[in-house]
């Protein structure tokens, strides 16, 4: 394993210190393809420009929330879709990571997909030019609020199921 981390993480700029980080996280995570989620902190790190800790922050909070069963395929085309987003607006990686860390798991538990869920974050940061963890808390009471009336207006129009049946 010392001589492998030497050679991925060379291949992307990173040191070898970088990939054993990500392989002892995704370990710790439960993952037993621990190496291939390290190989693609180590990428996120280079392509992003974060840190080692944020980048494997990003990675398992995105695969638990969006249960991807630790797909370095499926993940791999996430942070594509982000390095794509930062390549074409005024956002970064780490903005996108924080945020993604923070209202992943809300956001997928309302049915917004990993892909709606980056732009919505890169479009926010670059409009506002806010920090990642500011426009997700923001995001994340948007989408509490709009399921909250979506819940309201579940009950008052099942109140009225009864009268609706008898006219039918």
């Amino acid at each position: 394993m010392g001589n492998s981390s030497f050679d991925v993480a060379g291949k992307y700029g990173k040191k070898a210190t970088d990939y054993l980080s990500g392989v002892q996280e995704a370990s710790r995570a439960g993952y037993t393809n621990a190496d291939g989620i390290a190989e693609l902190s180590v990428a996120a790190q280079g392509a992003g420009d974060m840190t080692a800790e944020l980048s494997n922050q990003l990675i398992i909070a995105t695969d638990k929330a969006y249960k991807m069963g630790g797909s370095v395929t499926e993940l791999k085309q996430v942070l594509d879709g982000m390095n794509y987003i930062t390549n074409h607006n005024a956002v970064n990686m780490t903005n996108l990571s924080e945020g993604m860390s923070i209202v992943g798991s809300t956001a997928s538990s309302l049915g917004v997909n990993v892909d709606e869920l980056a732009a919505a974050l890169g479009t926010m940061s670059a409009t506002t030019q806010q920090s990642g963890s500011e426009v997700a808390r923001a995001f994340k009471a948007i989408l509490l609020n709009i399921r909250q009336v979506s819940d309201k207006w579940l009950l008052s129009s099942n109140q009225f199921a009864p009268y609706v049946q008898k006219c039918a």
